[in-house]
């Protein structure tokens, strides 16, 4: 065999390699478009698949998988949630505001975020792992950031980021009087309206973005 026709053969090999990762790659994403709806049974049908999609992936690994989604809402692919991030896509993002017993919203500070984020006042915010529904995606965010179980979760809004493409829904949990989050090592904060819309306007560097549009919703606090 000369070396024109080995240089031949490897680039039609290369060629068919290359098609079949598209073509696994195609599959995957139909299938995670696929997954059923209920909330309950599309978290256990989304843990499944993930592991099926990725079996090299430890469980870690895939916890830290997200949606992307077109600027429609439409579920386009899944991949690490960093990655996602740094390229801008539309992520899906469940974000939590925790209202006390009086009626006042409660912020913590963010204190394992990236440098930039790391300090400011937040609201409690996740992505959607793969197959999550976002009811669950709430009530797992108020049990492993907030200690909290056994509560109502009531979705409030629906909000497409045109910055960095972020598909955010809005949940917020009335607390009992006298219960608080267990799980705030940077601080707490409670702020009613108008203090909330003074940090807003006066010191908006202080505050997360997803804190800064969860101001902006009629319903987020009574």
């Amino acid at each position: 065999m000369d070396a024109k026709s080995g240089s031949g053969k490897k680039a039609r090999e290369d060629k068919g390699r290359s098609r079949i990762a598209q073509a696994a790659r195609k599959l995957r994403a139909e299938a995670l478009r696929a997954l059923p709806e209920a909330p309950a049974r599309r978290s256990r049908a989304g843990a499944a698949q993930a592991q099926a999609a990725f079996p090299d992936m430890s469980e870690a690994e895939r916890a830290g998988l997200c949606e992307v989604a077109d600027g429609a809402g439409r579920l386009l692919m899944c991949m690490p949630f960093e990655a996602a991030r740094r390229k801008s896509l539309g992520v899906r993002i469940c974000a939590l505001a925790l209202r006390s017993g009086e009626g006042k919203l409660i912020l913590r500070k963010k204190t394992r975020a990236g440098a930039q984020r790391r300090g400011l006042w937040d609201i409690y915010s996740c992505h959607l792992r793969v197959g999550e529904a976002r009811e669950d995606a709430a009530l797992r965010l108020l049990a492993v950031e907030g200690g909290l179980s056994g509560l109502k979760a009531e979705r409030i809004a629906d909000v497409s980021d045109g910055t960095n493409g972020a598909h955010v829904s809005f949940f917020a949990v009335d607390l009992p009087p006298g219960l608080y989050p267990a799980h705030a090592p940077g601080g707490m904060l409670e702020v009613d309206r108008d203090e909330l819309d003074g940090l807003v306007e006066n010191t908006p560097e202080l505050l997360t973005k997803e804190l800064i549009r969860a101001a902006g919703l009629q319903d987020l606090l009574r």
